[in-house]
């Protein structure tokens, strides 16, 4: 069964419990069946945030990127050891790859789409770097929302948000690129 709501969405009934909104270029949303209209009404609100952008400039410290292998108990020689890092040809320390995807403005789209820091898990990352990032670097670091779903888990709502970031130097060439997939318990505001 699909029927077409005013609002611009196919509310889809496959006959086996599995009930939701499929949205043009998403797939299918799964959501409370006495929540249809209203979860997917809630959910097109924060859709129209997508695409949204953050530009900021950083440069890379040494205590920053020391702060990174301590925590992370990394024993990597080029992050840890100047002059090791010198003797490779590099200019300093070296991020460690999955520092790189932290430098994404996450607050900002925390912000924008009405979520507590409390609700938000971090999911899973991915992470690419075409160029070592080494401390004394200048990045623009542009973070973009690019997709959010909600789906129901263990009879509860789960939101989910796909940011992704890139990091670019003084010069136009792209350093690294990452996506990060943020959980959002209880899914999104229902304000």
């Amino acid at each position: 069964m699909c029927e077409i709501k005013d609002f611009g969405f196919a509310e889809v009934d496959n006959g086996d419990m599995t009930r939701g909104a499929v949205l043009p270029g998403s797939g299918i949303i799964r959501v409370d069946d006495s929540r249809t209209s209203e979860g997917v009404q809630r959910l097109m609100k924060h859709k129209a945030h997508l695409g949204a952008t953050t530009h900021k400039t950083v440069v890379i410290e040494q205590g920053l990127i020391q702060r990174f292998v301590d925590a992370l108990d990394l024993g990597d020689p080029l992050s840890k050891d100047p002059e090791a890092a010198r003797v490779a040809g590099l200019p300093g320390l070296v991020l460690p790859q999955s520092a790189a995807a932290s430098l994404g403005d996450f607050a900002h789209f925390l912000t924008l789409l009405e979520l507590r820091p409390k609700q938000v898990l971090h999911s899973r990352e991915h992470v690419q770097v075409f160029v070592p990032v080494c401390a004394g670097d200048e990045l623009t670091i542009t973070s973009t929302l690019r997709d959010l779903y909600e789906q129901q888990v263990g009879g509860n709502p789960m939101g989910f948000v796909t940011i992704d970031v890139t990091g670019t130097a003084k010069k136009g060439d792209v350093r690294f690129e990452a996506q990060r997939v943020l959980a959002i318990r209880g899914g999104f505001p229902r304000r």
